[in-house]
């Protein structure tokens, strides 16, 4: 996974539950950080500022593991779907254990999120399937253009370059 031009980029790998991601091989010449150019969600890998490397996913497996959060082998990006944590939503029934949100979960809401010191941040938020998210209010003197200074994807909106804003998220599941 490799950020071209420093710029901010998401590889997109499986990342699921239970997941560990380790950097086994940089190919930079700028030095990958965890947390700071470079980490990972249930999205994928995402790296920035100059960070490329060879990174190894590995999956932690648990006996009687039913897809269920049992509180030892919890999400990685703490951006779990609202009800994850009591269970609810999963389908159990021999569905393939795929998790599907509750009632109520297809809405609008709306997150702040600030690019400090210039810097990057993802804000956490399950986007779902098909969301969407839009500017509602800029609050940065710097201008937020996605793409360039900001972006979003299933685990989050991201922002850069001191962009700061109100972001409307579109919540939807398909």
């Amino acid at each position: 996974c490799a950020s071209s031009g420093y710029k901010y980029n998401m590889c997109q790998v499986d990342t699921g539950r239970g997941s560990q991601v380790q950097l086994v091989q940089q190919v930079s010449k700028t030095r990958c950080e965890e947390g700071r150019n470079w980490g990972w969600n249930r999205a994928g890998i995402w790296v920035d500022q100059g960070c490329e490397g060879v990174f190894r996913v590995s999956r932690r497996w648990q006996e009687g593991d039913s897809g269920q959060d049992n509180g030892h082998d919890r999400d990685r990006d703490q951006g779990r779907d609202e009800g994850r944590d009591q269970g609810q939503g999963y389908d159990n029934g021999g569905g393939g254990g795929d998790w599907h949100p509750g009632a109520g979960w297809d809405r609008t809401i709306r997150v702040q999120c600030a690019s400090s010191g210039y810097s990057y941040n993802m804000c956490q938020v399950d986007t779902g399937r098909g969301g969407s998210v839009r500017v509602e209010r800029q609050l940065s003197k710097t201008r937020c253009v996605q793409g360039q200074t900001w972006g979003f994807n299933r685990a989050g909106v991201w922002v850069d370059g001191g962009c700061e804003a109100i972001f409307r998220v579109h919540r939807r599941w398909h």
